[in-house]
Formats: C-alpha cells, sequence, structure tokens
C-alpha cells in the first residue's frame, strides 16, 4: 500500500517578514535618493547630503562667487543701517513733546486801539469844521447860540454825526483787532506744527533707515515632483503561494492515493463473493 505524502514545511515567516522589512527599508531609501537630485541656475546651486551615521538628510544652498559677493556687501549694508538706526533709537526724545516754544495764542475779543486813535485824530478836523460852519451859518440865520429849537436841533445832528464817527473809528479798531487775531492764530499753529513735525520728521528718518536695507533673497529653485516610490517585492505573499500550491499538489496526491486504495479494496471484495 501506498504512503502519503508528507504535508510541505511550512515557509518561514519569521525570517521572510525580516525580508520584506529589509526590502520596503530598501526601496523607501531609493524613493528619497530619487526626490534630492542637485539643481543648479546661474545663482547658485542647491544640493543634499546624508549623515551616514545618523541618516539625516541636509539641504545645502550655494551662491555662485558675483551673487555670494553682492549678499555680502547687502548683509555688511543692512548691519550699518540698523546700527545707525539703532543709535537714533537710543538718542530719541521719548518725553512729553514742550509746545512752549510755539508762539502763544492770542487773546480772544481784542481789538487795536492805535486804529481807534489813529482814525478819531483823522477825522476830527473834518467834524470840527463842519461845526464851525453850522454854527456859522445858523448865527447868520439870528439863531443865537444855545437859543432856540433850531440851534438845539442843528447840535443834536453835528452830535449825532460826530457819535457816528467815533462808533466808526471803534468798528475798525474791532476789526483790525480780529485780523490781529487771525494771524496770531495762524504764527500759533505754524509754530505748533513746526514742533510736531520735527518730532515726526524724527521719527520718520529712524523708520526710513529701518526699512532702506535691500532685501537679501536666496537662489530659487524649481519644486522637484515626486518620484514613484520603489516597490518591494511581496515576499511574504510569494511565500504563500508557493506553500498553498505545495500543499494543494500534496493532498491532491494523497486523495489519488486514497481513491487507488479504495478501488482496490472494493475488487477484492467482489472476487471474494465469487469465489
Amino acid at each position: 500500500m501506498g504512503k502519503k505524502s508528507k504535508t510541505p514545511k511550512a515557509p518561514n515567516y519569521s525570517g521572510i517578514a525580516q525580508q520584506q522589512e529589509a526590502g520596503n527599508k530598501k526601496a523607501w531609501e531609493a524613493g528619497i535618493q530619487a526626490n534630492r537630485p542637485t539643481q543648479n541656475n546661474p545663482m547658485g546651486s542647491t544640493s543634499w547630503e546624508q549623515d551616514p551615521t545618523t541618516g539625516e538628510w541636509t539641504q545645502n544652498t550655494t551662491w555662485n562667487p558675483q551673487q555670494q559677493e553682492i549678499f555680502n556687501a547687502q548683509q555688511g549694508n543692512q548691519q550699518t543701517i540698523a546700527n545707525k538706526a539703532g543709535g537714533m533709537l537710543g538718542g530719541l526724545d521719548t518725553s512729553q513733546i514742550d509746545l512752549s516754544q510755539a508762539p502763544a495764542m492770542p487773546e480772544v475779543g481784542g481789538y487795536n486801539q492805535q486804529v481807534i486813535d489813529t482814525i478819531n485824530a483823522l477825522q476830527q478836523p473834518g467834524l470840527d469844521r463842519a461845526r464851525s460852519a453850522k454854527e456859522a451859518q445858523l448865527a447868520a440865520m439870528g439863531v443865537g447860540t444855545g437859543t432856540g429849537r433850531a440851534w438845539n436841533t442843528e447840535q443834536g445832528n453835528l452830535g449825532d454825526t460826530e457819535n457816528r464817527a467815533r462808533m466808526n473809528a471803534v468798528l475798525a479798531g474791532i476789526n483790525q483787532g480780529n485780523t490781529e487775531f487771525g494771524q496770531g492764530m495762524l504764527r500759533h499753529t505754524t509754530g505748533t506744527s513746526d514742533i510736531l513735525n520735527q518730532r515726526s520728521g524724527n521719527l520718520g528718518q529712524i523708520s526710513g533707515l529701518m526699512g532702506l536695507g535691500q532685501n537679501l533673497t536666496t537662489p530659487q529653485f524649481s519644486n522637484v515632483g515626486n518620484v514613484g516610490q520603489y516597490t518591494a517585492a511581496d515576499l511574504m505573499g510569494a511565500a504563500n503561494s508557493q506553500y498553498s500550491a505545495a500543499l494543494d499538489k500534496t493532498n491532491a496526491a494523497n486523495a489519488d492515493k486514497s481513491n487507488t486504495m479504495q478501488g482496490i479494496g472494493t475488487i477484492a471484495s467482489i472476487g471474494a463473493t465469487i469465489f
């Protein structure tokens, strides 16, 4: 009677798993390597290097000699500007702004007495002549001094004219006072603005210095498209497939032997019955 075929030995799954891990890691490292090319352009170059001990990657960017010289000069200029601005900030007056040196604000409601006096002095001779002429006219008409209604009426008219003249002189003095007030306010506002503008100008000068430096730029390189990762061989799957195939073959062979033995047994039984 034939012996059954032995069941195939199971694969070493632990060993295969370790091989699979090593293959995956190697494929991963190859993908990283492919995604770190060295690039060059007119400005400079960029490259990668890997630490053999830690495995860490470092990207290095290098100017070409001309651009490196420009970069160094720009850095020096910025440092000089920063030092200058820092010195100005250290000496900046941050105390409360003193406006006492600005022209004083003029007094509200002022008037110019000199204008009043001048106008009165100028118009007084004319008023005196008008009075003398009117009184002479009244005397010629027989109206005595201080007598009669006509005299009093004309004296009232003369007084009213003189009062109006004096009032006009006062109004002129007030107008001149308003003009002088406006001029004084202009001087005060201008002086105050000058002081404030000076303080603001100092701040603006510092701010301008701090923003004056040229922007420092580094060489620009195109982004590298990710290169597809290597796919490690599926060792575990291959081992399972191979084992399954061997197991199926063994099972089939054992089934054939079993069927053959059953057939021989059946024939032997038939023979024994006949004889």
